[in-house]
């Protein structure tokens, strides 16, 4: 069982790590969200187009690939297929008889909430705590963009 010492962030503590075992080592840098540097930012259209004419043609990175048909047969999948009957039969028999957990009243009232109104916010009439969450949102969002 190799056993390895290393300072991750040079501070002259080195950590001892069993090399069998990895689940005790925990990613140093967080770059997600707030943590990461492009955060609140977007590229600008005229640099979209550069990195879209700097990636296309022979210097993208799948120009000129070919695949076998037995390989295009496996990226297809079941896509533009049919079950025949036979088939959906023997589905149809599988599934007969199978029983669900019973649902609580608790469970149905909620999905029953998931299935009403407009999920897209259309027309949706929020509340005055809601526009007040999200206009504080965006305040901050502003907020860090000027910094």
């Amino acid at each position: 069982m190799p056993i390895i010492y290393i300072d991750p962030l040079n501070l002259g503590t080195p950590v001892r790590i069993d090399t069998e075992d990895f689940s005790q080592c925990e990613p140093i840098y967080d770059n997600k969200g707030v943590n990461n540097a492009f955060y609140g930012m977007s590229h600008t259209e005229e640099h979209k187009k550069a990195l879209s004419e700097a990636n296309s043609g022979e210097r993208n990175y799948n120009y000129g690939r070919r695949y076998s048909a037995e390989k295009r047969k496996e990226f297809a999948g079941f896509k533009g297929r049919h079950h025949t009957e036979e088939a959906k039969k023997k589905i149809s028999e599988a599934n007969r008889g199978r029983k669900l957990p019973p649902r609580t009243a608790e469970h149905t009232k909620k999905l029953g909430e998931t299935q009403k109104g407009n999920k897209h916010c259309v027309g949706r009439i929020m509340s005055k705590e809601t526009r007040r969450k999200i206009a504080l949102g965006r305040f901050k969002f502003e907020q860090a963009k000027k910094d």
